[in-house]
């Protein structure tokens, strides 16, 4: 009869390790997927940065006009030129 507890008690010892492992095992799966929701956020952050500056540059691309800008600068040149001649 006590040896017939034993082998009961050990089983359940046993089974009660596998279960702490298993448990640990998936807390860390579940440590990596917030981790990796975290960096998926982050990513998500800079690329709405990305967008709003890549607005912006364009607008301000639009607002100074670079080949007007050129035409400009070359017209300065070009006098510039001349008055030192």
């Amino acid at each position: 009869m006590l040896h017939a507890a034993t082998k009961i008690l050990a089983r359940q010892l046993v089974r009660l390790r596998q279960q702490i492992a298993n448990l640990q095992s998936s807390r860390a799966q579940m440590r990596g997927i917030s981790t990796h929701t975290q960096a998926l956020a982050g990513h998500s952050s800079v690329a709405v940065g990305m967008k709003d500056a890549t607005k912006a540059m364009a607008a301000m691309n639009k607002e100074m006009a670079p080949a007007k800008q050129m035409k400009v600068m070359q017209q300065f040149q070009k006098q510039s030129a001349h008055k030192w001649i």
